[in-house]
């Protein structure tokens, strides 16, 4: 009887599987912490929506390199 002999693995050939059980966890635990994140600045939006409107109204791209802008949600500024 043969016996199959394996072909040597490349090394320079990818050792990305996307069977790895351990893809599917850490995408997991990325998405649960984003919205963990989320939750917070909307729940934050909830009570400063007022002081932050006038930013929102008057929003230019020019804002977002301004040094001196400040908000009052919790997780944006």
């Amino acid at each position: 009887m043969g016996v199959k002999k394996q072909k040597p693995k490349d090394p320079a050939r990818s050792r990305f599987n996307w069977r790895d059980e351990r893809l599917p966890k850490i995408a997991g635990v990325i998405l649960i912490l984003a919205a963990i994140y989320l939750a917070i600045a909307f729940v934050s939006d909830l009570y400063t929506w007022k002081m932050d409107q006038d930013k929102v109204l008057k929003f230019s791209w020019g804002m977002l390199i301004q040094g001196d802008l400040s908000v009052q949600n919790w997780l944006v500024g």
